[in-house]
Protein backbone atom coordinates (compact mmCIF):
# COMPACT_ATOMS: atom_id res chain seq x y z
CA UNK A 1 0.00 0.00 0.00
CA UNK A 2 2.62 2.45 0.47
CA UNK A 3 3.75 1.71 -3.04
CA UNK A 4 0.52 2.90 -4.10
CA UNK A 5 0.53 6.00 -2.52
CA UNK A 6 3.57 7.44 -3.18
CA UNK A 7 3.49 6.95 -6.39
CA UNK A 8 -0.31 8.64 -6.32
CA UNK A 9 1.64 11.69 -4.23
CA UNK A 10 3.81 12.12 -7.06
CA UNK A 11 1.33 11.83 -9.34
CA UNK A 12 -0.59 14.75 -7.46
CA UNK A 13 2.53 16.67 -7.13
CA UNK A 14 4.04 16.95 -10.31
CA UNK A 15 1.32 16.15 -12.57
CA UNK A 16 2.12 19.04 -15.00
CA UNK A 17 5.47 17.27 -16.30
CA UNK A 18 4.24 13.91 -16.39
CA UNK A 19 1.33 15.41 -18.52
CA UNK A 20 4.02 17.80 -20.32
CA UNK A 21 5.83 14.39 -20.82
CA UNK A 22 3.63 12.04 -21.90
CA UNK A 23 2.18 14.09 -24.00
CA UNK A 24 5.49 14.08 -25.85
CA UNK A 25 5.55 10.98 -26.11
CA UNK A 26 1.79 10.40 -27.36
CA UNK A 27 2.63 13.12 -30.05
CA UNK A 28 6.06 11.48 -31.36
CA UNK A 29 4.34 8.04 -31.24
CA UNK A 30 1.63 9.81 -33.74
CA UNK A 31 4.24 11.38 -35.74
CA UNK A 32 5.74 7.93 -36.03
CA UNK A 33 3.17 5.88 -37.20
CA UNK A 34 1.90 8.66 -39.81
CA UNK A 35 5.13 8.89 -41.29
CA UNK A 36 5.24 4.80 -41.25
CA UNK A 37 1.76 4.41 -43.36
CA UNK A 38 2.44 7.29 -45.18
CA UNK A 39 5.64 6.44 -47.58
CA UNK A 40 5.07 2.40 -47.07
CA UNK A 41 2.67 -0.35 -47.93
CA UNK A 42 2.65 -1.57 -43.95
CA UNK A 43 -0.45 -2.74 -42.83
CA UNK A 44 -0.82 -3.02 -39.45
CA UNK A 45 -2.84 -3.35 -36.57
CA UNK A 46 -3.25 -0.60 -33.45
CA UNK A 47 -1.20 -3.27 -31.52
CA UNK A 48 1.68 -3.33 -33.49
CA UNK A 49 1.63 0.00 -34.46
CA UNK A 50 1.73 1.33 -31.18
CA UNK A 51 4.05 -0.86 -29.12
CA UNK A 52 6.27 -0.26 -32.16
CA UNK A 53 6.06 3.72 -31.72
CA UNK A 54 6.73 3.52 -28.39
CA UNK A 55 10.24 2.60 -29.53
CA UNK A 56 10.19 5.75 -31.78
CA UNK A 57 8.65 8.59 -30.03
CA UNK A 58 12.18 10.30 -29.67
CA UNK A 59 12.98 10.19 -33.65
CA UNK A 60 10.55 12.61 -34.34
CA UNK A 61 11.25 14.78 -31.18
CA UNK A 62 15.02 14.62 -31.42
CA UNK A 63 14.79 16.78 -34.83
CA UNK A 64 12.24 19.28 -33.39
CA UNK A 65 14.69 19.81 -30.36
CA UNK A 66 17.74 20.67 -32.89
CA UNK A 67 15.34 22.66 -35.02
CA UNK A 68 13.76 24.81 -32.36
CA UNK A 69 17.28 25.45 -30.80
CA UNK A 70 18.65 26.58 -34.29
CA UNK A 71 15.72 29.09 -34.26
CA UNK A 72 16.27 30.26 -31.04
CA UNK A 73 20.09 31.10 -31.36
CA UNK A 74 20.14 32.38 -34.48
CA UNK A 75 16.85 34.24 -35.47
CA UNK A 76 16.12 34.47 -31.17
CA UNK A 77 12.81 32.59 -31.54
CA UNK A 78 12.13 31.13 -28.21
CA UNK A 79 10.26 27.99 -27.56
CA UNK A 80 7.02 28.88 -25.62
CA UNK A 81 3.84 26.70 -25.08
CA UNK A 82 2.02 28.79 -27.18
CA UNK A 83 3.99 27.49 -30.40
CA UNK A 84 3.68 24.09 -28.57
CA UNK A 85 0.09 23.90 -28.44
CA UNK A 86 0.26 24.67 -31.96
CA UNK A 87 2.55 22.45 -32.76
CA UNK A 88 0.05 19.42 -31.25
CA UNK A 89 -3.28 20.82 -33.03
CA UNK A 90 -1.14 21.28 -36.50
CA UNK A 91 -0.25 17.49 -35.56
CA UNK A 92 -3.59 16.58 -34.70
CA UNK A 93 -4.79 18.20 -38.05
CA UNK A 94 -2.54 15.86 -40.08
CA UNK A 95 -3.07 12.46 -38.15
CA UNK A 96 -6.87 13.24 -39.35
CA UNK A 97 -5.48 14.27 -42.69
CA UNK A 98 -3.37 10.55 -42.99
CA UNK A 99 -5.93 8.62 -41.54
CA UNK A 100 -8.69 9.64 -43.96
CA UNK A 101 -5.78 8.58 -46.58
CA UNK A 102 -4.93 5.11 -45.35
CA UNK A 103 -8.10 4.44 -43.82
CA UNK A 104 -8.74 1.12 -45.96
CA UNK A 105 -5.04 0.39 -44.94
CA UNK A 106 -5.68 0.11 -41.31
CA UNK A 107 -6.21 -2.82 -38.78
CA UNK A 108 -7.90 -2.29 -35.27
CA UNK A 109 -6.68 -6.12 -34.40
CA UNK A 110 -7.23 -7.36 -30.66
CA UNK A 111 -9.22 -4.55 -28.65
CA UNK A 112 -7.96 -6.10 -25.34
CA UNK A 113 -4.78 -6.92 -26.52
CA UNK A 114 -4.63 -2.75 -26.84
CA UNK A 115 -6.23 -2.31 -23.74
CA UNK A 116 -3.74 -4.49 -22.29
CA UNK A 117 -0.43 -3.14 -23.83
CA UNK A 118 -1.65 0.39 -22.23
CA UNK A 119 -2.31 -0.76 -19.02
CA UNK A 120 1.51 -2.23 -18.77
CA UNK A 121 2.73 0.86 -19.82
CA UNK A 122 0.51 2.83 -17.57
CA UNK A 123 0.96 0.40 -14.79
CA UNK A 124 4.62 -0.12 -14.99
CA UNK A 125 4.92 3.84 -15.36
CA UNK A 126 2.71 4.61 -11.96
CA UNK A 127 4.60 2.03 -9.82
CA UNK A 128 7.99 3.71 -11.10
CA UNK A 129 7.00 6.84 -9.76
CA UNK A 130 7.21 6.04 -6.35
CA UNK A 131 11.06 6.02 -6.63
CA UNK A 132 10.66 10.06 -6.62
CA UNK A 133 8.92 10.14 -3.50
CA UNK A 134 12.26 9.26 -1.54
CA UNK A 135 15.01 11.34 -3.73
CA UNK A 136 15.04 15.27 -4.05
CA UNK A 137 17.71 14.99 -6.73
CA UNK A 138 18.37 12.61 -9.41
CA UNK A 139 20.54 9.75 -8.06
CA UNK A 140 24.50 9.12 -8.42
CA UNK A 141 27.37 10.68 -10.13
CA UNK A 142 26.05 10.99 -13.77
CA UNK A 143 23.23 12.94 -12.56
CA UNK A 144 24.94 16.20 -11.96
CA UNK A 145 26.43 16.52 -14.95
CA UNK A 146 23.06 15.73 -16.93
CA UNK A 147 21.62 18.25 -15.00
CA UNK A 148 24.67 20.73 -15.63
CA UNK A 149 24.60 19.82 -19.81
CA UNK A 150 20.78 20.66 -19.45
CA UNK A 151 20.72 24.04 -17.46
CA UNK A 152 23.54 25.40 -19.79
CA UNK A 153 21.39 24.45 -23.00
CA UNK A 154 18.40 25.93 -21.09
CA UNK A 155 19.97 29.10 -20.78
CA UNK A 156 21.10 28.49 -25.10
CA UNK A 157 17.48 27.70 -25.78
CA UNK A 158 16.45 31.15 -23.87
CA UNK A 159 19.32 33.98 -23.79
CA UNK A 160 22.30 33.25 -26.45
CA UNK A 161 20.73 35.09 -29.65
CA UNK A 162 23.89 34.09 -32.27
CA UNK A 163 25.53 30.84 -33.23
CA UNK A 164 28.68 33.36 -32.00
CA UNK A 165 28.31 32.85 -28.87
CA UNK A 166 26.94 29.53 -27.94
CA UNK A 167 29.27 27.54 -25.64
CA UNK A 168 29.32 23.99 -26.44
CA UNK A 169 27.71 22.77 -23.35
CA UNK A 170 30.32 20.15 -22.49
CA UNK A 171 34.58 19.89 -22.94
CA UNK A 172 34.12 16.31 -24.88
CA UNK A 173 31.23 15.04 -26.77
CA UNK A 174 28.50 13.36 -24.66
CA UNK A 175 25.96 11.89 -26.71
CA UNK A 176 23.67 14.99 -26.08
CA UNK A 177 20.41 13.59 -27.71
CA UNK A 178 18.98 13.24 -24.24
CA UNK A 179 19.93 16.26 -23.40
CA UNK A 180 18.50 18.75 -25.89
CA UNK A 181 15.12 16.88 -25.65
CA UNK A 182 15.05 17.70 -21.69
CA UNK A 183 16.31 20.99 -22.61
CA UNK A 184 13.40 22.08 -24.84
CA UNK A 185 10.80 20.38 -22.51
CA UNK A 186 12.59 22.43 -20.15
CA UNK A 187 12.49 25.93 -21.90
CA UNK A 188 9.33 24.98 -23.46
CA UNK A 189 7.01 24.85 -20.44
CA UNK A 190 9.10 25.86 -17.48
CA UNK A 191 9.54 22.60 -15.96
CA UNK A 192 12.24 21.75 -13.21
CA UNK A 193 15.20 20.15 -14.46
CA UNK A 194 16.05 17.79 -11.48
CA UNK A 195 12.09 16.93 -11.61
CA UNK A 196 12.15 16.71 -14.98
CA UNK A 197 15.12 14.32 -15.25
CA UNK A 198 13.52 12.42 -12.39
CA UNK A 199 10.56 11.81 -14.28
CA UNK A 200 11.11 10.86 -17.65
CA UNK A 201 13.84 8.60 -16.60
CA UNK A 202 10.73 6.81 -14.74
CA UNK A 203 8.61 7.17 -17.52
CA UNK A 204 11.44 5.61 -20.00
CA UNK A 205 11.89 2.71 -17.67
CA UNK A 206 7.95 2.36 -17.93
CA UNK A 207 7.92 1.95 -21.40
CA UNK A 208 11.42 -0.03 -22.17
CA UNK A 209 9.60 -3.55 -22.58
CA UNK A 210 6.86 -2.40 -24.33
CA UNK A 211 8.25 -2.66 -27.49
CA UNK A 212 9.07 -6.34 -27.56
CA UNK A 213 5.65 -7.08 -28.34
CA UNK A 214 5.92 -5.86 -31.82
CA UNK A 215 8.77 -8.21 -32.84
CA UNK A 216 7.33 -11.20 -30.71
CA UNK A 217 3.96 -10.79 -32.54
CA UNK A 218 5.24 -10.02 -35.98
CA UNK A 219 7.84 -13.25 -35.61
CA UNK A 220 5.20 -15.35 -33.87
CA UNK A 221 1.66 -13.70 -35.17
CA UNK A 222 0.86 -14.22 -31.28
CA UNK A 223 -0.90 -11.58 -29.28
CA UNK A 224 0.00 -13.34 -25.96
CA UNK A 225 3.54 -14.40 -27.02
CA UNK A 226 4.36 -10.34 -27.67
CA UNK A 227 2.50 -9.90 -23.98
CA UNK A 228 4.57 -12.49 -22.53
CA UNK A 229 7.94 -11.34 -23.51
CA UNK A 230 6.46 -7.59 -22.23
CA UNK A 231 5.48 -8.85 -19.19
CA UNK A 232 9.03 -10.33 -18.39
CA UNK A 233 10.90 -7.26 -19.66
CA UNK A 234 8.82 -4.86 -17.86
CA UNK A 235 8.91 -7.23 -14.24
CA UNK A 236 11.08 -10.03 -14.80
CA UNK A 237 14.02 -8.59 -13.86
CA UNK A 238 15.25 -5.77 -11.97
CA UNK A 239 17.34 -4.49 -14.95
CA UNK A 240 16.51 -2.00 -17.17
CA UNK A 241 15.35 -0.05 -13.96
CA UNK A 242 17.59 -0.06 -12.03
CA UNK A 243 19.58 1.81 -14.00
CA UNK A 244 18.18 5.25 -13.20
CA UNK A 245 20.12 4.47 -9.91
CA UNK A 246 22.95 5.39 -11.79
CA UNK A 247 21.68 8.03 -13.70
CA UNK A 248 22.10 6.22 -16.97
CA UNK A 249 19.38 8.36 -18.30
CA UNK A 250 21.04 8.46 -22.29
CA UNK A 251 21.31 4.93 -22.00
CA UNK A 252 17.38 4.19 -21.05
CA UNK A 253 16.44 6.49 -23.85
CA UNK A 254 18.82 4.86 -26.32
CA UNK A 255 16.87 1.59 -24.98
CA UNK A 256 13.80 2.84 -26.93
CA UNK A 257 15.95 3.49 -30.47
CA UNK A 258 17.66 0.43 -30.12
CA UNK A 259 14.74 -1.47 -30.55
CA UNK A 260 12.78 1.14 -33.33
CA UNK A 261 16.02 0.61 -35.35
CA UNK A 262 15.91 -3.38 -34.95
CA UNK A 263 12.42 -3.79 -35.57
CA UNK A 264 12.67 -1.46 -38.78
CA UNK A 265 15.73 -3.64 -39.57
CA UNK A 266 13.40 -6.80 -39.35
CA UNK A 267 10.55 -5.19 -41.24
CA UNK A 268 12.78 -4.65 -44.25
CA UNK A 269 14.02 -8.24 -44.46
CA UNK A 270 10.24 -9.11 -43.64
CA UNK A 271 9.18 -7.06 -46.82
CA UNK A 272 11.95 -7.10 -49.40
CA UNK A 273 10.61 -9.50 -51.46
CA UNK A 274 6.96 -7.68 -51.31
CA UNK A 275 8.20 -4.30 -52.40
CA UNK A 276 11.59 -2.18 -52.63
CA UNK A 277 12.10 -0.64 -48.88
CA UNK A 278 13.78 2.42 -49.89
CA UNK A 279 11.85 4.38 -47.35
CA UNK A 280 11.98 1.86 -44.78
CA UNK A 281 16.01 1.90 -44.67
CA UNK A 282 16.24 5.82 -44.74
CA UNK A 283 14.07 5.85 -41.76
CA UNK A 284 16.20 3.09 -39.97
CA UNK A 285 19.43 5.34 -41.46
CA UNK A 286 17.95 8.17 -39.78
CA UNK A 287 16.85 6.30 -36.57
CA UNK A 288 20.16 5.00 -36.28
CA UNK A 289 21.93 8.17 -36.23
CA UNK A 290 19.54 10.13 -33.54
CA UNK A 291 20.22 6.80 -31.51
CA UNK A 292 24.09 7.45 -31.96
CA UNK A 293 23.37 10.83 -30.66
CA UNK A 294 22.04 9.87 -27.72
CA UNK A 295 23.87 7.38 -26.69
CA UNK A 296 27.24 6.58 -29.07
CA UNK A 297 27.40 2.62 -28.18
CA UNK A 298 24.04 2.28 -29.31
CA UNK A 299 25.45 1.52 -32.73
CA UNK A 300 27.58 -0.99 -31.29
CA UNK A 301 24.11 -2.56 -29.92
CA UNK A 302 22.71 -1.93 -33.19
CA UNK A 303 25.46 -3.13 -35.16
CA UNK A 304 25.32 -6.49 -32.55
CA UNK A 305 21.20 -6.85 -33.22
CA UNK A 306 22.06 -6.21 -37.32
CA UNK A 307 24.98 -9.26 -36.97
CA UNK A 308 23.25 -11.68 -34.92
CA UNK A 309 20.19 -11.77 -37.34
CA UNK A 310 22.52 -12.13 -40.46
CA UNK A 311 24.51 -14.84 -38.77
CA UNK A 312 21.27 -16.46 -37.77
CA UNK A 313 20.37 -16.24 -41.41
CA UNK A 314 23.60 -18.18 -42.11
CA UNK A 315 23.59 -20.57 -39.62
CA UNK A 316 19.89 -21.79 -40.63
CA UNK A 317 21.09 -22.36 -44.34
CA UNK A 318 23.19 -24.95 -43.15
CA UNK A 319 22.76 -28.17 -42.96
CA UNK A 320 20.94 -29.84 -39.91
CA UNK A 321 24.32 -31.68 -38.46
CA UNK A 322 26.15 -28.66 -38.92
CA UNK A 323 23.42 -26.43 -37.40
CA UNK A 324 23.41 -28.82 -34.07
CA UNK A 325 27.26 -28.04 -34.17
CA UNK A 326 27.48 -24.62 -33.95
CA UNK A 327 24.52 -24.22 -31.72
CA UNK A 328 26.94 -26.75 -29.49
CA UNK A 329 29.67 -24.32 -30.05
CA UNK A 330 27.67 -21.05 -29.43
CA UNK A 331 26.57 -22.88 -26.36
CA UNK A 332 30.21 -23.75 -25.23
CA UNK A 333 31.85 -20.19 -25.74
CA UNK A 334 28.72 -18.77 -23.65
CA UNK A 335 29.57 -20.73 -20.98
CA UNK A 336 33.49 -19.46 -21.27
CA UNK A 337 32.18 -16.38 -21.18
CA UNK A 338 30.56 -16.59 -18.12
CA UNK A 339 33.54 -18.01 -16.62
CA UNK A 340 35.53 -15.18 -17.44
CA UNK A 341 33.37 -12.37 -16.26
CA UNK A 342 32.33 -14.50 -12.80
CA UNK A 343 36.11 -14.44 -12.35
CA UNK A 344 36.39 -10.37 -12.65
CA UNK A 345 36.15 -8.30 -10.28
CA UNK A 346 35.09 -5.81 -12.25
CA UNK A 347 32.84 -7.56 -14.55
CA UNK A 348 31.39 -10.03 -11.89
CA UNK A 349 28.20 -8.47 -10.67
CA UNK A 350 26.77 -8.33 -14.56
CA UNK A 351 24.74 -11.14 -13.74
CA UNK A 352 23.12 -10.30 -10.81
CA UNK A 353 19.46 -9.06 -11.95
CA UNK A 354 19.18 -12.41 -13.82
CA UNK A 355 20.17 -14.84 -10.85
CA UNK A 356 19.46 -14.65 -7.31
CA UNK A 357 15.99 -14.20 -6.81
CA UNK A 358 15.22 -13.93 -10.54
CA UNK A 359 16.96 -17.17 -11.44
CA UNK A 360 13.96 -19.44 -11.85
CA UNK A 361 12.53 -16.67 -14.72
CA UNK A 362 16.12 -16.69 -15.89
CA UNK A 363 15.94 -20.51 -15.74
CA UNK A 364 12.58 -21.12 -17.45
CA UNK A 365 13.61 -18.84 -20.33
CA UNK A 366 16.49 -21.44 -20.84
CA UNK A 367 14.53 -24.16 -20.94
CA UNK A 368 11.85 -22.43 -23.02
CA UNK A 369 14.20 -21.14 -25.19
CA UNK A 370 14.93 -24.86 -26.03
CA UNK A 371 11.26 -25.07 -27.35
CA UNK A 372 11.88 -21.83 -29.39
CA UNK A 373 14.91 -23.71 -31.52
CA UNK A 374 12.24 -25.73 -32.64
CA UNK A 375 9.92 -23.71 -34.20
CA UNK A 376 11.94 -20.47 -34.15
CA UNK A 377 15.30 -21.38 -35.17
CA UNK A 378 16.48 -17.90 -36.89
CA UNK A 379 15.12 -15.80 -34.30
CA UNK A 380 16.14 -17.77 -31.28
CA UNK A 381 19.58 -18.28 -32.50
CA UNK A 382 20.14 -14.84 -33.63
CA UNK A 383 19.31 -13.43 -29.78
CA UNK A 384 21.10 -16.44 -28.32
CA UNK A 385 24.24 -14.68 -30.80
CA UNK A 386 23.23 -11.42 -29.90
CA UNK A 387 23.90 -12.25 -26.17
CA UNK A 388 26.70 -13.83 -26.90
CA UNK A 389 28.33 -10.63 -28.78
CA UNK A 390 27.31 -8.71 -26.20
CA UNK A 391 29.12 -10.39 -23.64
CA UNK A 392 32.69 -10.72 -26.23
CA UNK A 393 32.54 -6.77 -26.40
CA UNK A 394 33.11 -6.39 -22.51
CA UNK A 395 36.52 -7.75 -23.87
CA UNK A 396 37.20 -6.25 -26.94
CA UNK A 397 39.19 -3.14 -26.44
CA UNK A 398 38.65 0.13 -28.54
CA UNK A 399 41.41 1.33 -30.50
CA UNK A 400 43.82 3.92 -29.78
CA UNK A 401 41.85 4.18 -26.35
CA UNK A 402 43.15 2.97 -22.83
CA UNK A 403 41.13 0.62 -21.00
CA UNK A 404 38.20 1.09 -22.72
CA UNK A 405 36.07 -1.94 -24.35
CA UNK A 406 33.52 -1.98 -27.02
CA UNK A 407 31.03 -2.15 -24.46
CA UNK A 408 30.81 -1.45 -20.67
CA UNK A 409 29.52 -3.41 -17.79
CA UNK A 410 26.38 -1.49 -16.86
CA UNK A 411 25.40 -0.96 -20.45
CA UNK A 412 25.57 -4.77 -21.25
CA UNK A 413 23.78 -5.51 -18.18
CA UNK A 414 21.06 -3.45 -18.91
CA UNK A 415 20.20 -4.63 -21.88
CA UNK A 416 20.25 -8.39 -21.49
CA UNK A 417 16.48 -8.04 -20.79
CA UNK A 418 15.48 -7.73 -24.44
CA UNK A 419 17.26 -11.19 -26.16
CA UNK A 420 15.79 -12.88 -22.91
CA UNK A 421 12.37 -11.66 -22.86
CA UNK A 422 12.21 -12.36 -26.77
CA UNK A 423 12.95 -15.61 -26.31
CA UNK A 424 10.71 -16.66 -23.48
CA UNK A 425 7.92 -15.07 -25.61
CA UNK A 426 8.80 -17.18 -28.60
CA UNK A 427 9.40 -20.34 -26.58
CA UNK A 428 6.08 -19.50 -24.40
CA UNK A 429 4.02 -19.64 -28.26
CA UNK A 430 6.31 -23.21 -29.37
CA UNK A 431 4.77 -24.46 -25.63
CA UNK A 432 1.58 -23.37 -26.36
CA UNK A 433 1.37 -24.99 -29.76
CA UNK A 434 2.75 -28.24 -28.40
CA UNK A 435 -0.30 -28.58 -26.09
CA UNK A 436 -3.18 -29.83 -28.11
CA UNK A 437 -6.41 -28.47 -28.47
CA UNK A 438 -8.06 -30.53 -26.22
CA UNK A 439 -5.71 -29.46 -23.36
CA UNK A 440 -6.47 -25.88 -24.03
CA UNK A 441 -7.52 -25.56 -20.17
CA UNK A 442 -3.75 -26.86 -19.03
CA UNK A 443 -2.91 -24.34 -21.58
CA UNK A 444 -4.79 -21.79 -20.10
CA UNK A 445 -4.48 -22.47 -16.22
CA UNK A 446 -0.06 -22.77 -16.88
CA UNK A 447 -0.26 -19.78 -18.71
CA UNK A 448 -2.25 -18.14 -15.57
CA UNK A 449 0.51 -19.51 -13.61
CA UNK A 450 3.38 -18.35 -15.12
CA UNK A 451 2.17 -14.71 -15.35
CA UNK A 452 0.80 -14.85 -12.03
CA UNK A 453 4.62 -16.13 -10.71
CA UNK A 454 6.44 -12.90 -12.03
CA UNK A 455 3.65 -10.50 -11.05
CA UNK A 456 4.32 -11.81 -7.73
CA UNK A 457 7.91 -11.95 -7.92
CA UNK A 458 7.32 -8.50 -9.13
CA UNK A 459 6.08 -7.83 -6.00
CA UNK A 460 7.90 -9.48 -3.63
CA UNK A 461 11.48 -8.98 -4.90
CA UNK A 462 11.18 -5.85 -7.26
CA UNK A 463 12.65 -2.38 -5.58
CA UNK A 464 10.66 0.69 -7.30
CA UNK A 465 12.21 3.19 -4.85
CA UNK A 466 15.95 4.09 -4.70
CA UNK A 467 19.06 1.61 -3.73
CA UNK A 468 20.64 2.93 -1.16
CA UNK A 469 24.04 2.82 -3.14
CA UNK A 470 23.12 5.75 -5.14
CA UNK A 471 21.31 8.41 -3.78
CA UNK A 472 23.85 10.80 -2.71
CA UNK A 473 22.25 14.23 -1.23
CA UNK A 474 20.43 13.55 1.52
CA UNK A 475 18.06 16.65 3.45
CA UNK A 476 21.75 17.87 5.28
CA UNK A 477 23.08 17.65 1.81
CA UNK A 478 20.47 19.99 0.74
CA UNK A 479 21.05 22.41 3.81
CA UNK A 480 24.89 22.31 2.89
CA UNK A 481 24.50 23.03 -1.04
CA UNK A 482 22.36 26.01 0.08
CA UNK A 483 24.60 27.47 2.51
CA UNK A 484 27.27 27.11 -0.06
CA UNK A 485 25.12 29.44 -2.29
CA UNK A 486 24.62 32.04 0.17
CA UNK A 487 27.89 32.59 2.15
CA UNK A 488 30.41 32.16 -0.39
CA UNK A 489 31.48 34.25 -3.19
CA UNK A 490 31.30 32.60 -6.66
CA UNK A 491 35.09 31.97 -7.04
CA UNK A 492 35.11 29.21 -4.18
CA UNK A 493 37.17 26.51 -5.32
CA UNK A 494 35.75 23.66 -3.32
CA UNK A 495 37.41 20.27 -2.42
CA UNK A 496 35.24 17.62 -3.17
CA UNK A 497 35.73 13.62 -2.46
CA UNK A 498 36.30 11.05 -5.74
CA UNK A 499 36.80 7.33 -5.78
CA UNK A 500 37.49 5.05 -8.51
CA UNK A 501 35.39 3.46 -10.66
CA UNK A 502 35.62 0.32 -12.72
CA UNK A 503 33.45 -0.72 -15.25
CA UNK A 504 35.56 -2.52 -17.81
CA UNK A 505 37.43 -5.91 -17.84
CA UNK A 506 40.52 -4.26 -17.16
CA UNK A 507 41.44 -2.52 -13.93
CA UNK A 508 44.74 -0.90 -15.00
CA UNK A 509 43.50 2.93 -15.83
CA UNK A 510 39.98 3.01 -13.59
CA UNK A 511 37.90 6.47 -14.29
CA UNK A 512 37.60 9.06 -11.54
CA UNK A 513 34.22 10.15 -10.03
CA UNK A 514 33.07 12.40 -7.46
CA UNK A 515 31.57 10.09 -4.54
CA UNK A 516 29.29 12.40 -2.93
CA UNK A 517 26.71 14.91 -3.00
CA UNK A 518 30.09 17.32 -3.31
CA UNK A 519 29.10 16.63 -7.01
CA UNK A 520 26.47 18.80 -7.22
CA UNK A 521 28.06 22.01 -5.99
CA UNK A 522 28.66 23.10 -9.81
CA UNK A 523 25.45 22.37 -11.05
CA UNK A 524 23.24 23.57 -8.24
CA UNK A 525 25.69 26.38 -6.93
CA UNK A 526 27.57 27.91 -9.56
CA UNK A 527 30.89 27.19 -7.51
CA UNK A 528 33.75 25.11 -9.08
CA UNK A 529 35.14 21.98 -7.30
CA UNK A 530 38.43 20.06 -7.50
CA UNK A 531 38.19 16.35 -7.44
CA UNK A 532 40.02 14.71 -4.72
CA UNK A 533 40.66 11.23 -3.75
CA UNK A 534 38.37 10.35 -0.98
CA UNK A 535 41.78 8.67 0.54
CA UNK A 536 43.29 11.95 0.96
CA UNK A 537 45.03 12.15 4.35
CA UNK A 538 44.44 15.77 5.64
CA UNK A 539 47.08 16.09 8.26
CA UNK A 540 49.67 15.73 6.31
CA UNK A 541 51.53 18.92 5.43
CA UNK A 542 51.97 18.01 1.60
CA UNK A 543 47.87 17.93 1.27
CA UNK A 544 47.64 21.37 2.96
CA UNK A 545 50.43 22.50 0.22
CA UNK A 546 48.64 21.14 -2.56
CA UNK A 547 45.42 22.97 -1.53
CA UNK A 548 47.06 26.31 -0.80
CA UNK A 549 48.88 25.47 -4.10
CA UNK A 550 45.88 25.24 -6.10
CA UNK A 551 43.75 27.66 -4.70
CA UNK A 552 41.35 25.12 -2.71
CA UNK A 553 39.61 27.15 -0.16
CA UNK A 554 36.99 25.16 0.84
CA UNK A 555 36.09 21.21 1.43
CA UNK A 556 32.74 19.52 1.03
CA UNK A 557 32.18 16.18 3.88
CA UNK A 558 28.98 13.99 2.50
CA UNK A 559 28.34 11.42 4.59
CA UNK A 560 29.06 8.72 2.09
CA UNK A 561 31.50 5.04 2.70
CA UNK A 562 33.92 7.39 0.08
CA UNK A 563 33.51 11.01 1.32
CA UNK A 564 36.26 12.25 2.90
CA UNK A 565 37.09 11.49 6.63
CA UNK A 566 36.05 14.38 9.09
CA UNK A 567 38.06 12.87 11.59
CA UNK A 568 41.48 13.45 9.89
CA UNK A 569 40.60 17.44 8.85
CA UNK A 570 39.15 17.64 12.78
CA UNK A 571 42.52 16.65 13.53
CA UNK A 572 44.29 19.99 12.36
CA UNK A 573 41.88 22.71 13.74
CA UNK A 574 44.94 25.40 12.94
CA UNK A 575 44.36 24.29 9.07
CA UNK A 576 41.29 23.95 8.78
CA UNK A 577 38.16 25.62 10.25
CA UNK A 578 34.85 24.55 10.32
CA UNK A 579 31.77 26.70 8.75
CA UNK A 580 29.06 24.27 8.70
CA UNK A 581 28.28 21.24 10.97
CA UNK A 582 25.52 19.17 10.09
CA UNK A 583 25.26 14.98 10.91
CA UNK A 584 25.53 14.50 7.31
CA UNK A 585 27.45 16.95 5.50
CA UNK A 586 29.93 19.28 6.69
CA UNK A 587 32.04 22.42 5.14
CA UNK A 588 35.79 23.46 6.25
CA UNK A 589 37.59 26.07 5.34
CA UNK A 590 41.09 26.07 4.98
CA UNK A 591 43.22 28.62 7.36
CA UNK A 592 46.58 27.17 7.33
CA UNK A 593 47.99 28.62 3.94
CA UNK A 594 50.59 30.89 4.38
Amino acid sequence: MNLLFDSWQVLSLDKWPILVILACVSWGMVITVIVLRSITDLNHNLSEYSSLALAGWIVPLFPVSILVFVLAVTFNIRPNLQVAIAGFILSLGLLIWANRRAEQNISRGSVLTLVTLLCLFLLSTFLHLAFISETPLPPYIDSAQHYLIIQNLVKDFTETNTLKNFIWPVPIYYHLGFHFIAALLVATFQLNIAKLILILGQIIVGSAAIPLFFLVKLETGSDAAGLIAVLLGSFGWYMPSFAVNWGKYPALLSLQTIQFCLSILYLIGKYRKFFKPHWLIAIGAFSTAVSFIIHTRSIILIGIGFTAWMFAGWWRSQKFKWRILLLGIMSGSLLIESVLINSNSNLRSLFDPYFGSAVWITGSIGLLSILAFKKYPKFSFACLSSIFFLLLGLFIPIPHITDLTLLDRPLVEMILFIPLSLLGGLGYMTLSNLVSARFIGVRMISTFLFVGAIIVHAFMSYNFYPSDCCVIVTQDDSVALDWLDKHTPPTTLVAISSTELRITASSEHPQTAGSDAGVWITPLVNRPTFLLPFSTDFTRSDTLSFLCEHGISDIYIGNKDQSFNRALVEEKPDWYRNLLFLPGAQIFRVIGCK
